[in-house]
């Protein structure tokens, strides 16, 4: 029950699948880091069947692309992008430890925030036309959205906090780092196996060497 508990709390935090909300106590937070890349099979999901569906309709390719970048924030509510926008603001501002940290907190959103963001849209978007995408290459791409949170996950288990608060350090004080690491591990070099022989047989990879 715990463990479900903590399954929700994950959801509930890095996705924006309703799901139950459940207040946050030292149990069901323990293992909650341990759930991230369920998030992970939820976009890849979504990207799969997405694929399904254009393969069964004549779908242009610009349309299919500009959807399949759009899923994971969908599915997400582009709550890592939020992230990645004040990083963005926080490095490019050049200035000490502390400058950095005030402009984390900011919830303003500045130029270089803008414009990386946009430059993360362009390269996905064409990083999406690009790929032939089939129901092969959607399950290697939710691999890969697996393997990403599971990387986050183990993150923040295993490296220090920039601050004293935020929803990283409220995760991270809370679980138990050895076992989240631990599972994070085993889980990704499981899904890294996997990856590498259905990479294989889709013909993503070089078999001869």
């Amino acid at each position: 029950m715990r463990l479900f508990e903590s399954l929700l709390i994950a959801l509930s935090t890095y996705s924006a699948v309703p799901v139950p909300q459940l207040d946050w106590n030292e149990k069901n937070m323990r293992y909650a880091i341990c759930f991230f890349p369920a998030v992970g099979v939820l976009c890849g999901a979504a990207l799969w069947l997405w694929t399904v569906i254009a393969q069964e309709s004549d779908m242009s390719g610009v349309l299919f692309a500009a959807i399949a970048a759009c899923l994971p924030i969908l599915v997400t509510g582009g709550i890592h992008l939020d992230g990645y926008a004040d990083t963005c603001d926080a490095l490019s501002s050049y200035g000490d430890r502390e400058k950095k940290l005030e402009i984390l907190k900011d919830p303003h959103c500045g130029a270089f925030a803008v414009i990386r963001l946009c430059s993360y849209f362009a390269a996905y978007l064409a990083l999406c036309a690009c790929v032939q995408f089939t129901p092969q290459a959607g399950l290697l791409w939710m691999m890969a959205l697996v393997l990403e949170r599971a990387l986050s996950g183990y993150a923040v288990a295993a490296f220090p906090m920039a601050k004293n608060t935020g929803l990283a350090h409220t995760f991270a004080t809370a679980a138990d780092r050895t076992t989240v690491r631990r599972v994070l591990m085993v889980l990704e070099q499981c899904f890294d196996d996997v990856s590498v022989e259905d990479a294989e047989k889709a013909g993503y990879a070089n078999t001869e060497g």
